[in-house]
């Protein structure tokens, strides 16, 4: 049985009642994304005081860098020496 015209305008006038409550939210939920999006902090900021942390680590670990090996060195040659003495002593 074929509609009549008011039917079908009916039919479309709830369909496209439907579409725009559909895009007012689409709308709303993309103003809540943009809102999140700059609630965050900027990468860039974030890459730059990561940089500047990492420069600080490898600044203070120059220190470190020649006082272990020398340590190490310092207590291998206190060992070899005492083992020398013990082996020289007869014992």
């Amino acid at each position: 049985m074929p509609q009549t015209d008011d039917v079908r305008i009916s039919v479309l006038e709830v369909n496209m009642t439907n579409i725009a409550k559909d895009i007012a939210d689409i709308k709303t939920d993309i103003k809540a994304i943009v809102v999140q999006i700059n609630k965050q902090p900027s990468l860039e900021a974030e890459i730059l005081a990561l940089k500047s942390e990492i420069l600080e680590i490898k600044k203070s670990s120059n220190l470190w860098k020649w006082l272990a090996p020398t340590l190490t060195a310092i207590f291998t040659a206190g060992v070899t020496f005492l083992f020398l003495q013990y082996l020289q002593s007869g014992k």
